[in-house]
């Protein structure tokens, strides 16, 4: 799951950072919660139902797709997106020591 985690923050950095970085804030979310459902539901096809290992299982959950995303769940993704763009963004701020190499040195 690391993985996923890692495919969703890069998706989210270059979709929601990037390339929708003059939307507002709610509609970023919102495509972050939709590239955080895709990546699910994709390793979910992958992990669960080709490779078997179950990891789990939204079969009971209303509004699910293959068992493997449900509504509710990608609702609780918008508020997840929000943190995964804030560490994206963090992330590309230059540290202190890049300041100084560029405007002292």
């Amino acid at each position: 799951m690391a993985l996923a985690g890692g495919i969703c923050l890069c998706l989210i950095n270059h979709v929601c950072c990037d390339l929708l970085e003059d939307r507002s804030i709610p509609s970023r979310c919102l495509a972050g919660a939709g590239v955080i459902t895709g990546v699910e539901l994709v390793m979910g096809l992958l992990l669960n139902r080709i490779l078997g290992f179950h990891i789990w299982d939204y079969s009971n959950v209303p509004l699910n797709l293959f068992g493997q995303v449900c509504l509710p769940y990608s609702f609780l993704w918008v508020g997840l997106s929000l943190p995964a763009m804030a560490v994206c963004q963090l992330c590309r701020t230059p540290t202190l020591e890049d300041w100084a190499r560029r405007n002292l040195l």
